[in-house]
Formats: structure tokens, C-alpha cells, sequence
């Protein structure tokens, strides 16, 4: 068996966070979970951080864009990992 994906979804929003959250993980993955940017931010600064974040585009305290612009300033996470900011469906993916 393949080794579970730790990944960080960052939605204010119960019903969005439920459901991404039961989809991933039935797939196997390892979630974690934030309701605002700034606490998503925090986790994502850790060691041992998430390899892919899915980030609300809007969201209390900072908001998706405002986390994947702070996070292509840490070469070092960004480079190694992947993060979507969503909204209305829609993905925006970072430039890496």
C-alpha cells in the first residue's frame, strides 16, 4: 500500500471542509485541517508541514491568494511542495 499524503485543507466554510475532508480521506490521504488563513499559515511554517495544501480563496484572517504569495517567498516549501487556492470551483494554481 502507498504511503498516505499528508495534505492541508484550509476552508471557513463546514460544509466545503467536510466534504473535501471524507472524500481525501477515503483515498488514504492524511488530513489536516484549518477554519482561517492565519491558522493554516501556521501549519504550513511547521517542519514537518503538509506536502499539499488546498486553501479557500476567501477566508477570516488571510486569505488563499494572500497564503500562496507568502508561500513562494519560502523557496524551500515551494519547491518541494504544491498549494491550490479555490474559489467557486475554480483552481488557482501558484507559478512555480
Amino acid at each position: 500500500m502507498d504511503e498516505a499524503i499528508k495534505i492541508l485543507i484550509a476552508e471557513h466554510d463546514s460544509t466545503n471542509r467536510l466534504s473535501l475532508r471524507s472524500a481525501l480521506v477515503r483515498l488514504g490521504d492524511n488530513i489536516e485541517v484549518a477554519t482561517q488563513g492565519d491558522a493554516a499559515w501556521v501549519i504550513l511554517q511547521h517542519a514537518d508541514a503538509p506536502e499539499i495544501a488546498i486553501v479557500d480563496w476567501a477566508m477570516p484572517a488571510m486569505n488563499g491568494p494572500d497564503i500562496c504569495r507568502k508561500l513562494r517567498g519560502r523557496v524551500e516549501w515551494y519547491r518541494d511542495q504544491d498549494a491550490f487556492s479555490m474559489e467557486r470551483g475554480h483552481c488557482g494554481v501558484p507559478r512555480k
